[in-house]
């Protein structure tokens, strides 16, 4: 038996993510956000880190999917940057 968290592999929902995005990623903000979501606090790190990188660099690591391109949807949806 694993230890994955209830939404382990779901995919988010964009009020989800505007609520991820929209707060800084703390500490005590990632293990709210994991409570709130029943995520790990890595998959939510992981969208921090995606939402930061370029189109290029997703592209590169070959990270430039549906997934990917909601994150930046949404960044520009809140006004956290343009997208690339």
């Amino acid at each position: 038996m694993t230890n994955n968290p209830l939404n382990f592999k779901k995919a988010y929902t964009n009020e989800e993510l505007k609520d991820i995005l929209s707060l800084a990623p703390t500490k005590l903000n990632l293990e709210m956000l994991a409570q709130k979501y029943s995520r790990s606090v890595n998959a939510l790190k992981e969208i921090y880190r995606w939402a930061n990188y370029t189109r290029e660099k997703l592209e590169k690591k070959k990270r430039w999917n549906k997934f990917t391109q909601q994150i930046k949807r949404i960044c520009a949806e809140i006004g956290l940057m343009k997208l690339p």
